[in-house]
């Protein structure tokens, strides 16, 4: 993910407003919101979503924000819309996804009536390094993962998207998102900060077990060495199992990072083969009830349990 120099917090966000505005308008994929009457259902795929939505919209007269799928252990990467989302789709005003492939059930969000927001449609997403090895891959080829909430620099980029997006659907209060965006600044800049500051994995040569783990992985300044698609790693054989740590120990990994629900053996045979293991939350199995703030709670949680590598 390319670092930059910020502009100004408000000329920033206005130069971001101004690029999609003229996008949107030449592809004449999204129409404004009538804002003669101020009556708006607006819904959050997933609770990243949701909670990085709730800082951009928040206070907004007329604006109700909801959160579209229950939660889940691993993403949307395999979720089905049940008949009650499609029924609640149908009174959806607007839709906000992550995209890039985040969201299965991203297709059927286009043939809608709603406003379909695609935050990452825009956004540089990072891939694998071409040196790590990928179990049971022999291409070269590195998909972009489509996680970019679960870095500090990501999270601080999909907030510019969305509001550029809000003040191009919603121009009558276009002034009101961009002072949201303005004040989770400093909340955002001291996440990002927090996460440059954390040394426990800088130059440590890490495993993945969760191909969205690449975002905390490359915050800490880890080496990411080895990558196995979780739905693989969860499905392993004991032979297969052992085959994976045999690669990881001739890949020289130091530590593993796993997500919240791996397999507790799995974890345990790692631990055993003498690979620490880094248990991180993905954020996928919370609900609006944790608030904008349960997603800042679980980013400094994952950073603790970084820097908790060191004290092992």
């Amino acid at each position: 993910m390319t670092k930059h120099k910020r502009l100004p917090k408000t000329i920033l966000a206005l130069l971001i407003a101004a690029a999609f505005v003229v996008a949107y308008i030449l592809s004449g994929n999204l129409a404004p919101i009538d804002s003669a009457e101020r009556s708006y259902s607006v819904y959050a795929s997933c609770y990243p979503v949701y909670a990085l939505s709730s800082l951009i919209l928040k206070d907004v007269p007329g604006i109700r924000l909801f959160q579209l799928t229950q939660p889940t252990a691993r993403g949307l990467g395999d979720y089905a819309l049940s008949d009650w989302d499609c029924a609640i789709l149908s009174h959806a005003d607007v839709v906000i996804t992550l995209g890039g492939g985040y969201e299965a059930f991203a297709n059927e969000l286009l043939s809608g009536s709603s406003i379909c927001i695609t935050l990452q449609s825009a956004l540089p997403l990072m891939s694998l390094p071409q040196d790590t090895i990928v179990y049971g891959s022999n291409s070269e080829e590195r998909a972009p993962v489509p996680w970019l909430h679960l870095s500090a620099e990501g999270a601080m980029e999909l907030c510019e998207a969305l509001c550029a997006n809000m003040c191009t659907t919603d121009e009558a209060c276009a002034s009101m998102y961009i002072a949201n965006l303005n004040a989770c600044y400093d909340q955002l800049s001291a996440m990002q900060t927090t996460a440059q500051d954390t040394k426990a994995l800088r130059g440590v040569n890490v495993a993945l077990m969760h191909e969205a783990l690449l975002y905390p992985a490359s915050d800490a300044g880890a080496n990411i060495v080895y990558s196995i698609d979780c739905k693989e790693a969860q499905a392993l054989l004991p032979q297969e199992l052992s085959e994976v740590i045999d690669q990881m120990h001739s890949a020289n990994a130091q530590a593993v990072l796993v997500d919240r629900f791996c397999d507790p053996a799995l974890v345990q045979a790692l631990t055993a083969a003498s690979l620490p293991v880094i248990r991180l939350d993905l954020m996928c199995d919370m609900d609006p009830s944790y608030g904008a703030q349960g997603y800042f709670d679980a980013f400094y949680n994952n950073l603790k349990a970084i820097e908790a590598f060191a004290d092992e």
